[in-house]
């Protein structure tokens, strides 16, 4: 569901409406009167035929379904925007839908967005999603990762200070970063022979270590040796030029060094449709890759493309790892 005030209860009504149910069962987990839009009546729960289950056990066959995650009477008073009552339903479907993950009651997931300022105000120890759910399934590495038709963009540092990025890096990691993020491209996108490019963290990628010198004692090491593996790696490249002169459109995909050195040329080039997913977990977990916008919420204008796609990667993604596994089996 993510924050009940922002606009993910909207987005999940008008993709699921869009998205055929004969194949797959589609599980919402959330606050049922949240999901109460004014101006999308047309596409409440009951008119688009949702099954209201008290539990996953319930769910035996495709479809659309809806549980409840809260008690009745339990919530008496309004819930405002950016609040610690948000953040606590937020964080309550999300603990819900992963126990039935861990569980294997289920497979995929697809998170709407969330406050950080609600979940922190809840209570809530992680920065994010990514984070949470790399702790509680003991994943022993996550990756934050943008998609789009386009491009993806991998992130080597997620949510820290920029003035934290550098303290960070080193060869070791990055290497494990590359090599885990060519095993993603091979496995969850069936990408036999995946180009990877890596941006440079200062200015003109350092410029020969005149306005650092990262490029060269960090970054270009461990690009060697992940290079000398087989894999078809390049960089690292000044930022602004690589996207400027589209340079990306040669590459499966870009390592970028810290969260908006990333995620401004991926936004500026998605148009609306960009997903967000967590490489390294057990399971596929994709995400719109915007936030909350609570400035629109419950208006009824929220576009659902990236929503939409989210869904549509993450059944895409799930069955490529399953095919991937089913190869691979000993024989």
């Amino acid at each position: 569901m993510g924050d009940p005030t922002g606009i993910g209860p909207e987005v999940i009504l008008k993709a699921l409406s869009i998205l055929p149910d004969h194949n797959h069962s589609y599980i919402v987990y959330g606050h049922r009167p949240s999901f109460q839009i004014p101006r999308l009546d047309k596409l409440s729960l009951e008119r688009q035929f949702f099954e209201i289950v008290p539990s996953i056990s319930y769910v035996s066959k495709p479809g659309k379904f809806f549980i409840e995650t809260t008690q009745d009477g339990e919530i008496t008073q309004p819930i405002n925007p950016d609040s610690a009552l948000s953040g606590q339903l937020s964080i309550r479907a999300l603990e819900l839908a992963s126990e039935d993950l861990i569980q294997g009651n289920s497979d995929t997931l697809v998170t709407a967005p969330i406050s950080k300022k609600a979940i922190h105000d809840a209570g809530f120890t992680f920065p994010g999603h990514t984070e949470y759910l790399g702790y509680y399934f003991g994943a022993e590495k996550v990756m934050m990762m943008l998609v789009h038709q386009k491009l993806k963009v991998a992130l080597q540092t997620i949510h820290i200070p920029l003035s934290e990025v550098s303290s960070l890096l080193s060869s070791e990691n990055l290497i494990s970063t590359l090599q885990f993020l060519y095993k993603t491209l091979r496995v969850d996108f069936a990408i036999s022979d995946p180009i990877i490019d890596v941006l440079g963290l200062n200015p003109h990628a350092g410029d020969q270590g005149v306005l650092g010198n990262e490029e060269q004692t960090l970054l270009l090491p461990a690009i060697e040796q992940v290079r000398s593996s087989g894999v078809t790696i390049g960089g690292p490249y000044a930022a602004d030029g690589y996207f400027a002169r589209n340079s990306w459109k040669k590459a499966d995909a870009v390592l970028a060094m810290y969260h908006d050195q990333g995620l401004i040329p991926f936004k500026m080039l998605d148009e609306g449709a960009g997903v967000n997913m967590t490489a390294g977990l057990p399971f596929v977990r994709t995400s719109p890759d915007h936030g909350t916008a609570f400035d629109i919420a419950n208006k009824g204008i929220a576009s659902a493309k990236s929503m939409m796609m989210a869904i549509q990667l993450a059944v895409n993604l799930t069955e490529n790892r399953i095919s991937h596994d089913h190869n691979h089996l000993p024989s």
